[in-house]
């Protein structure tokens, strides 16, 4: 049994995780359950430590290191401190959080059998938040989360992922080249994944209706699934033969697996 002794101060953790240079990215200067006790002990007890990014960072990096119990303990801790309604997160330590369940949750935290419905529904919030949206690396962490959600077969619900197909071009229509181009790469996986969305990718007349479902606030409701995406005729006759192309790959694309 490992010792877990107990620390009565950001000042004493910030010691602790300091005298292991590098501790988040690289986990090598402690067993990995020591160093997730650690990781709990900043979640837990000092949620407005400036340690908390690199915590929340090693979590996503390093959990498929720990056993199932510490795991579990660790992703309860962290969806306490995501569900805090008195002093709600920044959306960038929210999208932190919702990275670091996520990825947690896709390797061997599968065998945990968790719903992350409330995970999922952050995720989709954030979606639309400038804060994420306009920032290159945190748009990049957000497609990472929708990756995640990929890979987890077993938690891809076909209405909850028809709004997120919605949400994701929607953003592919309105944004930079760039942006567009791994928004359209994330709806390609993510739609092949899960085949019951096909009808979404077939436009119709409706574009009102369509319009209407990418602003949805629940995501499980049925309409998003009976909705086409208004955004994939205008995106198929984008200006840059790239985005054009994605979008018209997306619309013909055979249902398959993915790893």
């Amino acid at each position: 049994m490992i010792e877990r002794p107990e620390l009565d101060s950001a000042d004493e953790l910030h010691c602790c995780f300091h005298s292991h240079s590098g501790l988040a990215p690289s986990p090598s200067h402690l067993p990995p359950p020591q160093l997730f006790a650690s990781y709990a002990r900043v979640i837990k007890k000092c949620p407005n430590s400036p340690l908390l990014p690199l915590v929340l960072q090693g979590v996503a990096q390093h959990a498929h290191q720990v056993n199932l119990e510490l795991l579990l303990d660790l992703c309860g801790a962290i969806r306490v401190l995501l569900r805090s309604g008195a002093a709600p997160l920044p959306p960038a330590a929210a999208l932190a959080c919702v990275h670091a369940l996520l990825r947690a949750l896709s390797g061997l935290g599968q065998a945990l059998t968790v719903d992350t419905r409330d995970v999922q529904l952050r995720l989709y919030q954030l979606l639309r938040h400038p804060t994420v949206t306009h920032d290159d690396a945190l748009l990049a962490t957000a497609l990472d989360c929708i990756e995640q959600l990929r890979r987890t077969r077993a938690a891809l619900i076909a209405p909850r992922v028809a709004s997120f197909i919605h949400r994701l071009l929607s953003l592919a229509a309105t944004s930079p080249r760039a942006h567009a181009l791994e928004l359209l790469h994330a709806t390609s996986r993510l739609t092949a994944a899960c085949p019951r969305v096909g009808t979404v990718l077939q436009p119709d007349a409706d574009d009102a209706v369509g319009a209407a479902v990418a602003d949805l606030e629940d995501p499980d409701g049925p309409l998003a699934l009976q909705s086409a995406a208004w955004q994939l005729p205008a995106l198929r006759r984008h200006y840059h033969p790239a985005i054009a192309r994605g979008a018209r790959d997306i619309c013909t694309q055979p249902p398959r697996g993915g790893s």
